[in-house]
């Protein structure tokens, strides 16, 4: 019995106000047609007053069974027929229920298209314009009765609640909108300042990252530990001042190039090979060598290479490459080793020309 008396759920916002503007609508003109019943004073209306309730009746229960669109055309188009049938066997253009059609085109802006619209109210105008000329030329056979108190009030009872029914209807769906619009804006007002913010945050953190890629970035360039970045061929991709300077170049003109276009073939290949085996496990690794340089002159080294991940859990594709010069060092004790020889030889020249002399 409670679905019956409640208006019928509707997903979309605007078929769920007419919905309930039938709803209210079809029940307000049931219990006035119910109650203008106990009051029949002519034939006629003994015919129409059936025909109403069944025209409501059915529209009622279309629309609680979810045919909103066939309730809402039989509403209209039988409230229509009612009040043209109405006017033009009683009183003419003189029958208070003319100015129902106004009700008429009011529900029919609600619940169907512009079309239908403009199509009610020129049907409207038409049947007004009929009765009025008719009227005075006298072609209408009207029969012309006297107007009761309760036909009359009931008339008015029914088009006053019916424009109740859709003002306030009205009104309750432009304040929904108009609350839903605000909060709308609300939430829109809250994301953007979130946004802000995290845009804010995002500039910092980018300003901070940026102000630590200079400072990394001039610390790489001028350390003096050769550096350097190398991919899976040999390929240069970054070098610092002290790596630059000592393959003969700059880091201009070296980047991009191949270790086999500035070292010697075999120190090359070597150094290729080595970077492969590190990035293909994956695993730091240290060793000394000797190289040498495009100006003809050896350098004795320690290499540190240490792989590059792509990502995280992904193998490397390039290689941070630290050298240190360790010529000085190496040449420092080739040349202690020879004075050590020397004195060796000294002290055993020495020792034997003691022995024969003596």
């Amino acid at each position: 019995m409670q679905h019956w008396l409640r208006v019928p759920h509707r997903t979309d916002a605007y078929e769920a106000f007419g919905a309930g503007v039938l709803h209210y609508a079809l029940l307000v003109l049931l219990c006035a047609t119910l109650l203008f019943s106990l009051f029949v004073s002519s034939p006629v209306q003994i015919i129409f007053i059936p025909l109403m309730l069944a025209i409501l009746g059915g529209c009622y229960v279309l629309l609680h069974t979810g045919r909103l669109r066939a309730a809402s055309t039989i509403f209209v188009g039988g409230f229509w027929i009612i009040i043209t049938v109405a006017s033009f066997s009683i009183n003419g253009i003189r029958n208070a229920s003319v100015s129902s059609y106004a009700i008429v085109i009011i529900f029919s802006a609600i619940l169907f298209s512009n079309r239908a619209v403009i199509v009610i109210t020129l049907m409207s105008v038409l049947a007004a314009s009929i009765l009025a000329v008719g009227e005075t030329l006298g072609v209408l056979p009207l029969r012309m009765t006297p107007f009761y108190l309760a036909d009359r009030f009931f008339q008015q009872i029914v088009l006053f609640s019916v424009a109740g029914i859709l003002l306030a209807a009205a009104s309750r769906m432009i304040r929904t909108n108009f609350t839903n619009i605000y909060q709308h804006d609300r939430t829109l007002l809250e994301r953007n300042q979130a946004l802000e913010l995290e845009i804010a945050e995002r500039r910092r953190v980018e300003l901070n990252l940026r102000i630590s890629e200079t400072k990394y970035r001039l610390l790489f360039e001028n350390i003096p530990v050769m550096a350097g970045v190398y991919g899976q061929d040999g390929e240069i991709i970054l070098l610092n001042n002290a790596a630059a300077q000592m393959l003969g170049g700059t880091p201009h003109t070296l980047q991009g190039r191949n270790m086999r276009d500035v070292l010697a073939p075999d120190d090359a290949e070597y150094g290729i090979k080595h970077q492969a085996r590190v990035m293909a496990a994956n695993l730091p690794d240290t060793s000394e060598g000797k190289a040498v340089l495009p100006n003809g002159r050896e350098l004795y080294f320690l290499r540190y290479i240490m792989p590059l991940p792509n990502a995280p859990n992904q193998g490397a594709s390039q290689v941070l490459v630290l050298t240190t010069d360790l010529t000085e060092k190496h040449l420092t004790e080739q040349r202690q080793r020879e004075l050590v020889l020397a004195r060796e030889k000294k002290h055993l020249s020495d020792r034997f020309f003691q022995h024969y002399l003596a």
